[in-house]
């Protein structure tokens, strides 16, 4: 390549170069101008005042809910004090029934005891001879001074027919 050659490639890069940054910044500015029509300021900035008065206003909701949150955390407590004393008589419920089921099966087994007694003791009354009981009723008349009281004693006699 020759220097004439040379140097009329380099000038063909240096115009390509600075056409396509003009090309560049005429792309810019036209993005520029359009976002500027697209988006107007017509709508003030909101104010310090007004920001203040935002601030305010969410830091009292603020105390508020922390209010509410103590009051919260109060109660939750209260509920866990009470959940633990239901489940502390749960227990002893449990416990006292469990003493009960123990106290029943002893009583169902005596009751059982029992009732084999009455049963063999009846099959033993019906085997011996008949028996009579007698009641003598005593009445006690008294005078004194025109009244009368009635006294009445019962007594129980058995008496035993050997045959």
């Amino acid at each position: 390549m020759n220097r004439s050659a040379l140097a009329a490639r380099r000038g063909t890069t240096l115009v390509a170069i600075l056409v396509a940054v003009g090309i560049g910044l005429f792309a810019i500015r036209v993005a520029a101008t359009w976002a500027a029509d697209s988006a107007p300021l017509t709508v003030s900035p909101v104010s310090v005042e007004t920001l203040q008065g935002q601030l305010e206003a969410e830091r009292a909701r603020s105390e508020q809910l922390l209010a509410e949150l103590g009051r919260l955390s109060s109660q939750s407590s209260e509920l866990g004090t009470a959940l633990d004393t239901a489940n502390g008589r749960i227990a002893a419920d449990s416990e006292h029934a469990a003493g009960l089921a123990k106290d029943l099966d002893a009583a169902q087994k005596k009751l059982a005891k029992l009732e084999k007694e009455i049963r063999k003791a009846r099959a033993a009354l019906a085997d011996q001879p008949a028996t009579t009981v007698t009641t003598i009723r005593t009445v006690a008349t008294q005078t004194s001074g025109g009244e009368h009281e009635d006294d009445e004693e019962d007594e129980d006699h058995e008496e035993h027919d050997d045959d």
